[in-house]
């Protein structure tokens, strides 16, 4: 999840510069942000092996299995491998390492972590991110921060697929598409 969000900016690039070369293609843009195991599907994929394999794939880039993995992640992550200079890391003692690594950072500056707590919304007032609401029903208050490990549209989703932008008014991620799209010249 670390690689994929610091590569948000090359990864929209990229879209822009296709669909720059190909405004026809606008209309798949809503497919990159659905699960992966859609695209799966789209694409014929049956073979349980297959399947099972493109799960683990998903899990090791986004710790979710392919319906929770956003296709353009999964997208981004294929055409990164298949480049001639590709390097595939693993941290040592694996992503848990990670993630407890983290953790301990992050409690030792104050945060509290709720770990096993699946966050049905993020709360925000005038733009900015208030706290959490809890699949369960629970609603959890930010001192601070609310800090997410889901992909940027996971992310757009748990907002409500609204996003402040206080020069224009509200958007939405339909807009914010068309935005991009129009960035890369595929809109008028």
């Amino acid at each position: 999840a670390l690689t994929i969000g610091r590569s948000v900016p090359r990864m929209s690039a990229a879209i822009a510069r296709a669909l720059a070369a190909d405004p026809s293609q606008a209309a798949a843009l809503p497919e990159l942000a659905e699960g992966f195991d859609a695209t799966m599907r789209r694409a014929g994929v049956t073979d349980p092996f297959l399947t099972r394999l493109m799960n683990l794939e998903c899990f090791v880039i986004s710790g979710c299995l392919a319906d929770q993995t956003a296709a353009a992640a999964m997208a981004y992550l294929f055409a990164e491998r298949s480049r001639e200079d590709a390097v595939y890391d693993y941290p040592q003692g694996g992503a848990m390492a990670l993630c407890e690594a983290l953790k301990n950072a992050a409690e030792r500056r104050g945060a509290k972590i709720h770990l096993k707590s699946p966050v049905a919304r993020i709360k925000h007032v005038d733009g900015v991110a208030s706290g959490v609401e809890l699949t369960d029903g629970r609603e959890v208050e930010a001192k601070r921060a609310v800090i997410t490990g889901v992909s940027a549209w996971d992310t757009l989703k748990l907002l409500g697929g609204q996003l402040d932008n206080s020069s224009s008014g509200d958007s939405n991620l339909s807009t914010e598409v068309d935005a991009l799209a129009a960035a890369a010249g595929a809109v008028p």
